[in-house]
């Protein structure tokens, strides 16, 4: 994918990790923080299932300016199909029109 977009190998970052760690350890909090090379300009969160665990960190790690993108496969659950699992998961309640 990265040759195929033209996007530079030396500017992306591979890892096999706890996601939640990597994006909590490059916090791009502060200007000196992204100066130290830290947050990242592009984040693209695509978990089997729910992605609430990892919002947290991946705001806190994208850059100001940054893109943040996000993709959930628990539709159903978002949708109202099952509103006890929306509850558990997400604290609120899902709305069937």
């Amino acid at each position: 994918n990265l040759k195929y977009n033209g996007c530079p190998l030396d500017k992306t970052i591979p890892n096999m990790g706890d996601a939640c760690e990597v994006m909590y350890a490059n916090r791009a909090l502060s200007r000196k923080s992204v100066e130290e090379g830290k947050g990242f300009d592009v984040i693209d969160l695509d978990p089997y299932g729910s992605a609430a665990e990892f919002l947290d960190g991946a705001v806190q790690a994208v850059r100001d300016g940054g893109l943040l993108c996000v993709t959930c496969t628990d539709k159903a659950v978002l949708c109202g199909k099952n509103s006890e699992t929306c509850f558990g998961k997400y604290g609120s309640l899902s709305l069937r029109h």
